[in-house]
C-alpha cells in the first residue's frame, strides 16, 4: 500500500520568519557584547589542582573491591512478565468499552479487501489448517485429479465474493 503524499517536496524544516533578514544585526550584536565582556566562563581552577588531585583522593578511596549483590533467576524473569502482564491489562481495560465487533458489524469491502491483499483463499496451508480437525475429509475419496489452479479460476468465475464469505 503506498503512502499518500509520496513526492511531497517538504522537508520539514523551518526557519523563523525573517530570521536572515536580523541575523547578521543579530550576530554583530553577539560578537560586540563578547568583545566588552570577554570570552572568560567565569570559573577556575586553581594552579596545580589536577598534579595534587590523585594525591587527595588515594588515601580517601578504599582499595577493598566490593561485591555487587546478584540478582536471582526469578527477578530477571518475573520483570519483564510483569511489564507485559500489566500491559496487557491496560490495553485491555482501555479497550474494553461497550462497543463489540462482530462479522456483521465490519463491511463487506474491508472484508473482500483483506482476503485478497492477504491471499486467504490462495492459501493451501490456511485450508489445511482450516481443516485439520475435520474427520469428514477423511472419508472422502476424488475419483479424479484436479488442478487447483483450474479449480481457483473456476470459483473466481462462477461463484461471488460474498456467496464463498456467507458458506
Amino acid at each position: 500500500m503506498e503512502k499518500e503524499n509520496k513526492h511531497n517536496k517538504d522537508l520539514g524544516f523551518q526557519v523563523p520568519q525573517d530570521f536572515f533578514k536580523n541575523f547578521e544585526e543579530d550576530m554583530m550584536t553577539q560578537l560586540n557584547l563578547e568583545d566588552k565582556l570577554g570570552k572568560e566562563t567565569g570559573f577556575e581552577v586553581p594552579d596545580g589542582y589536577f598534579e595534587t588531585l590523585e594525591e587527595q583522593l588515594l588515601p580517601v578511596v578504599d582499595d577493598k573491591v566490593r561485591q555487587l549483590p546478584k540478582k536471582s533467576n526469578v527477578t530477571t524473569f518475573l520483570y519483564p512478565v510483569l511489564a507485559i502482564a500489566a500491559m496487557l491489562a491496560i490495553v485491555l481495560t482501555l479497550n474494553s468499552g461497550n462497543e463489540s465487533v462482530d462479522i456483521a458489524s465490519v463491511d463487506t469491502s474491508v472484508l473482500e479487501d483483506y482476503l485478497i491483499e492477504e491471499s486467504f483463499l490462495y492459501d493451501d496451508a490456511t485450508v489445511d489448517i482450516l481443516f485439520a480437525d475435520n474427520d469428514i475429509l477423511d472419508n472422502i475419496s476424488l475419483t479424479e485429479s484436479v488442478d487447483t489452479d483450474v479449480l481457483y479460476d473456476y470459483l473466481e468465475d462462477e461463484m461471488d465474493l460474498n456467496e464463498i464469505i456467507t458458506e
